[in-house]
C-alpha cells in the first residue's frame, strides 16, 4: 500500500479519478476528460448519498474545485497524464496504484461508479450538461449554457432515448413537462412490420357494446405486436386533457414527427368530428410533439381517412380500416402513404 500513502489516495477525489480511468465505458473507453469526470463523480455521489465531494454550481453546473486540484497533483507526480485533446488516461504508476486501490478497504461502490461512467462517459457536451441538469436542476442556477440547450431539449431527449440513457419517469419529467404527473413511455425500437393477428369478432363485440376500456386494452395488443414499446395512459384518467398513448414510429417522412400521440374514439361522430379534432389539437398543442391519431371505432363503414388537420399534423382515420391495413402493411408505410 505504499502508493496509497505516499500520495494520500485514500482522499475521495484522487482514488475516484484513479479508479474511473480504470473503467471501461459502454464504448470500451477508459479516457476521460475534465467535464465528464467532474459530472461522473457528481452522478456518483448522489447515487450513493455520500457527498463526499464538494460541488459548486458555476457555469456549467456541479464542478468541483477539489476535482480539478487532486487531477493537477495526480499529473504532476505521474499517475495520470493528458493527451492534446485533453483527455486523461493512468499511467503505469496510476494502474499500479490501481490495483493497490483495489486490494484496500476502499469504501467505494464499485457497480455504482462502473453504472456511472457507462451512463455518461460516451455523452456529448451538450447532451451531458443536458442530462445533468434535468436530473439535479438546482445546478442550474448560474447556469450559461441551460437556455441553449432548453432550445435544443426535444434533439437532445430523442438522443438520449437512443443511447438508452433515460427511462420512462425521466421522459415524463423532460419531454411532456406540460402534462403533470402523467407518466410517459416512448422507446425508439425497430418495427416488426405486418402481418397484425387479432380477432375482428372479438374487435366487433367490443364496438357494439360500446366498452371503451376493452377497445383500449385490445389496441395496445396490437401495438405490441408492432414493437412500437406504447405507453398507454390510465384509462380511468381525465380525458381531458391527454391522449390514450404515445408510440415512436421509425422511418417516417418530413411532414410527420415523432412521438405520435394516440386518442381512440368510440362512435365519434355523435360527439362531432370537428369537437375532437379541436379538442386533440389542444393535447398536442400543450405537449412537445406535434403529430396526432384519432383512431375512431364505429358500427358504420367508413372511409380509411375521415380528415386530416394541419398544424399540429392530425391524422383522423376509421379504426377498423386501420387496423386491416396493418396487415398488409408495416405502419411507417401507412402512415407515409396517408400523409
Amino acid at each position: 500500500m505504499a502508493l496509497i500513502n505516499d500520495f494520500g489516495l485514500e482522499t475521495p477525489e484522487r482514488k475516484l479519478t484513479l479508479l474511473l480511468l480504470s473503467i471501461p465505458d459502454s464504448q470500451k473507453n477508459t479516457k476521460i476528460d475534465i467535464l465528464h469526470l467532474n459530472k461522473i463523480i457528481k452522478y456518483y455521489e448522489e447515487e450513493t448519498a455520500k457527498n463526499e465531494v464538494i460541488f459548486s454550481n458555476f457555469n456549467l453546473g456541479a464542478v468541483s474545485y477539489e476535482i480539478e486540484e487532486n487531477i493537477k497533483f495526480l499529473e504532476d507526480y505521474d499517475l495520470i497524464e493528458k493527451d492534446e485533446k485533453g483527455f486523461y488516461t493512468l499511467t503505469n504508476i496510476g494502474e499500479e496504484a490501481v490495483r493497490e486501490l483495489l486490494a484496500s478497504n476502499l469504501d467505494v461502490d464499485l457497480k455504482k461508479l462502473i453504472e456511472s461512467k457507462e451512463k455518461l462517459n460516451d455523452l456529448s457536451f451538450d447532451e451531458l450538461l443536458f442530462y445533468m441538469y434535468m436530473k439535479f436542476p438546482e445546478t442550474i442556477v448560474n447556469s450559461t449554457q441551460f437556455k441553449k440547450l432548453e432550445l435544443m431539449s426535444k434533439n437532445l431527449i430523442k438522443k438520449l432515448f437512443i443511447k438508452n440513457k433515460i427511462d420512462v419517469g425521466t421522459a415524463n419529467n423532460w419531454l411532456f413537462s406540460s402534462y403533470n404527473n402523467i407518466s410517459l413511455k416512448i422507446k425508439e425500437k425497430p418495427i416488426k412490420g405486418i402481418g397484425v393477428d387479432y380477432d375482428i369478432n372479438e374487435l366487433d363485440s367490443i364496438i357494439k357494446e360500446s366498452n371503451y376500456k376493452e377497445l383500449i386494452l385490445f389496441i395496445e395488443n396490437v401495438f405490441k405486436q408492432l414493437e412500437l414499446s406504447p405507453y398507454r395512459y390510465n384509462i380511468d384518467d381525465n380525458k381531458d386533457y391527454q391522449s390514450d398513448f404515445i408510440i415512436w414510429v421509425n422511418d417516417l417522412n418530413h411532414r410527420i414527427e415523432n412521438p405520435i400521440l394516440v386518442d381512440i374514439k368510440l362512435n365519434a361522430f355523435k360527439i362531432g368530428a370537428n369537437k375532437i379534432l379541436n379538442n386533440f389539437a389542444n393535447i398536442l398543442n400543450n405537449s412537445n410533439t406535434k403529430t396526432g391519431i384519432i383512431l375512431n371505432f364505429s358500427k358504420e363503414n367508413n372511409d380509411l381517412v375521415l380528415s386530416v388537420q394541419k398544424n399540429p399534423y392530425v391524422l383522423f382515420l376509421d379504426g377498423k380500416k386501420f387496423l386491416y391495413a396493418l396487415k398488409q402493411k408495416a405502419l411507417a408505410n401507412l402512415i407515409r402513404e396517408l400523409t
